[in-house]
């Protein structure tokens, strides 16, 4: 009895040592036990888990092999190399742009016989329409005219007129670069007047930029913002050989520019002059822009029932009564003043009949 007693008690010991060991997660040889067991369903069956891996991105195929940041660089290199290429077919051999020339002054009364004064001619070319036609500008002194010019071609020869005169044009080197040259070729002919033969006659300029005639201001000067504005005036000068008149208007801005636009229509006249000016106190002062200093004039001007008027007693400007009249004005876009004078000035060639045909007639508007 004792002895199965002793048996029953070793193996009920046992159980229990069992039974603590799987509570705390040993199995009986030893080994680990979740303390979770394995997930069933209702059934007892074990759930299926699955977990969503993600697949590699698949690289561009170059990247394999060059670095992304060295492939952008060369796709930004052949972009530009492609735009050069079009730049360089379509555009650097136009004569759109500006070009300048140097060209003798032997009016100048500072040029002595071992040195002759340069001054600068500038062309600047707008682009052409699908008819070839464009616009053109010369700026020489301060005075920048406004013209028509229409491009063609001759077999293998690009040509362009301007005015009367049919020329050869030809731009060399790249713009781009700066470095681009315009040859204008004038063909040798026959002067229909004189029956001499002309020699071919070729002028070159080079690219350049627009001289900015408009930012030529005097330094430290003064604005009345009384005359800042556009002002017309009624004034008009006819010359007898030609028969034509002239309108003008003056534009005086805040930058310290002052403008005098003439035009005739007729004669495909445009012009426009540049002065540097300075006003203060009833008194203008003023010079072209590229004269010196020693070349400036200063004129007394009063502005009354919105009529401008600029006085040159000693008649030595444009605005002396040979030129301008009275140089009476009002503002553009306003309704003309009643009182301001319209004149017409009538020059003839220096000849007896045409000095009597000679009149200045001043009227009153109406």
């Amino acid at each position: 009895m004792d002895n199965n007693e002793n048996n029953i008690n070793n193996e009920n010991l046992v159980e229990e040592n069992t039974s603590a060991n799987e509570t705390n997660g040993v199995d009986e040889n030893g080994g680990y036990v979740s303390q979770f067991g394995e997930l069933t369903n209702a059934d007892g069956e074990p759930l299926q888990t699955t977990v969503q891996v993600e697949e590699p991105k698949k690289k561009f195929f170059l990247f394999k092999y060059i670095h992304p940041s060295i492939f952008i660089a060369i796709c930004v290199f052949l972009v530009a190399l492609i735009a050069f290429g079009v730049y360089w077919i379509f555009g650097s051999k136009t004569i759109t742009g500006t070009w300048m020339r140097e060209v003798e002054n032997n009016s100048s009364a500072s040029s002595t016989a071992d040195e002759v004064e340069k001054i600068a001619v500038y062309y600047t070319f707008e682009k052409a329409d699908s008819n070839g036609k464009g616009t053109y500008y010369m700026n020489v002194q301060g005075e920048q005219s406004k013209g028509e010019y229409k491009l063609s071609t001759s077999g293998d020869k690009k040509k362009i007129t301007i005015g009367n005169s049919e020329l050869t044009y030809e731009v060399t080197g790249v713009k781009l670069f700066g470095n681009a040259t315009l040859k204008l070729t004038q063909d040798a002919y026959t002067d229909q007047t004189t029956g001499q033969k002309v020699e071919s006659q070729t002028i070159e300029m080079n690219q350049d930029k627009n001289p900015g005639y408009d930012e030529m201001s005097m330094k430290d000067y003064k604005t009345d913002k009384d005359l800042i504005g556009k002002w017309n005036t009624e004034y008009k000068i006819s010359y007898y050989y030609g028969m034509y008149q002239l309108d003008c208007d003056i534009e005086i801005k805040d930058n310290g520019i002052m403008t005098v636009h003439a035009s005739n229509s007729d004669i495909g006249m445009d012009s426009t002059y540049y002065y540097a000016y300075s006003a203060e106190n009833g008194k203008l002062t003023f010079k072209g822009v590229t004269d010196k200093d020693k070349n400036k004039a200063t004129l007394e001007y009063k502005l009354k029932d919105g009529i401008l008027t600029i006085v040159d007693k000693d008649n030595k400007t444009m605005f002396s009564e040979s030129i301008l009249g009275s140089a009476q004005f009002y503002k553009d876009g306003e309704k003309k003043p009643e009182g301001i004078t319209t004149v017409t000035t009538t020059t003839a060639p220096s000849t007896e009949a045409a000095t009597q045909a000679t009149t200045q007639t001043t009227t009153k508007a109406k």
